[in-house]
């Protein structure tokens, strides 16, 4: 019964939308003829139609959107707050509208040489990655898509405060922690963005003064075990 009533409720509201704007056009159609010679009558229906075609595909009829994998959308309710929808069919109710579509697929990001000091002062040139993706919509689309720029700075800070942190031998011997130190305290800069960081890795760690470099074993699954291969600089 309230959904019968719910749904002639929003017809009745159409109805006098539709007359609101017939009304408008109306008197825009009027002075608009008295400033220009032209037939009242083709300019009103005209512009009627397409006003009246507009809103009802708009705001009208009752909508269904498709949301893919790996996908949310951003619908603004007519009334109450703006919601997610994740993969499936939705059926959009009178006056909801789609603002924004995302991805939720994991992003890649693979960073540059920093140049840092461990935690004894020694000077290092590290280059990390991680992975990210959307893990809340809602706070993405009001406040984390504006800081998604800023996400690569916010790292290399993230980066820089924990390695100074690490002296070289718990960098060889303790790369799991030093991952996760990082991981975490990019987690706490994030917070509240909408933004999930998996998988931060120390890729590779330059020492200048021992004229070598280590470099993550790409075949050795386990983070504490052979983690590191040493190289000579060229």
């Amino acid at each position: 019964m309230f959904r019968i009533m719910s749904q002639l409720l929003s017809r009745f509201l159409a109805l006098i939308y539709i007359v609101l704007i017939a009304m408008v056009l109306g008197l825009a159609a009027l002075s608009y003829m008295i400033l220009k010679s032209v037939r009242p009558v083709d300019l009103l229906i005209g512009v009627g139609l397409f006003g009246l075609v507009w809103f009802v595909r708009a705001f009208v009829i009752d909508r269904e959107i498709e949301v893919g994998a790996d996908e949310a959308k951003i619908v603004r309710r007519w009334r109450g707050q703006p919601e997610a929808v994740f993969q499936g069919a939705h059926r959009l109710k009178f006056g909801d509208r789609v603002s924004a579509a995302y991805s939720l697929r994991t992003s890649h990001y693979a960073g540059n040489e920093e140049p840092l000091t461990s935690r004894e002062g020694y000077p290092l040139r590290v280059r990390s990655n991680f992975r990210h993706h959307i893990a809340d919509p809602i706070r993405y689309h009001f406040r984390g898509k504006k800081c998604a720029r800023k996400l690569a700075a916010i790292a290399r800070e993230s980066l820089a405060e924990e390695i100074g942190s690490f002296s070289l031998n718990d960098l060889w011997n303790c790369p799991a922690e030093a991952n996760q130190a990082i991981r975490d305290n990019l987690s706490r800069k994030i917070n509240g963005l909408g933004i999930e960081v998996s998988d931060f890795l120390i890729e590779e760690i330059v020492l200048p003064r021992k004229a070598v470099k280590w470099r993550r074993n790409a075949l050795q699954p386990s983070l504490r075990r052979d983690y590191w291969q040493e190289f000579a600089l060229a």
